[in-house]
């Protein structure tokens, strides 16, 4: 799952994702950041410190927080926001497509 928004390189694209993280604590509105995030941090960090402390700014400045709290290899390290869903879903029991069809063509060939 991909998330389309404006260039975090313009006042406007700033604004986009402050109001996209409003309703969400990562991009991909799971509980945990992914590589989508890890990838739109360093492109927020290329408008430097001033822009993401801004008053206007509020969820943009908390994301901001705590992605920088995992540090440079923490996000190196974050999972794609696909491996993210599926993880979610098969804890909460719901079918994911493809994962299940995988785990019936494993055990029919044991």
């Amino acid at each position: 799952m991909s998330v389309l928004l404006p260039s975090p390189s313009t006042p406007e694209g700033l604004r986009a994702l402050d109001l996209h993280l409003a309703t969400r604590s990562y991009l991909c509105g799971g509980a945990e950041p992914t590589q989508e995030d890890a990838a739109a941090f360093d492109a927020v960090k290329g408008q430097g410190a001033a822009a993401v402390a801004s008053d206007d700014l509020p969820h943009l400045a908390r994301w901001h927080r705590n992605l920088s709290s995992y540090g440079a290899e923490g996000r190196r390290r974050m999972t794609p926001a696909v491996a993210t869903l599926q993880r979610v879903q098969i804890l909460f029991g719901q079918e994911v497509r493809g994962w299940r069809e995988s785990e019936r063509e494993k055990d029919a060939s044991l």
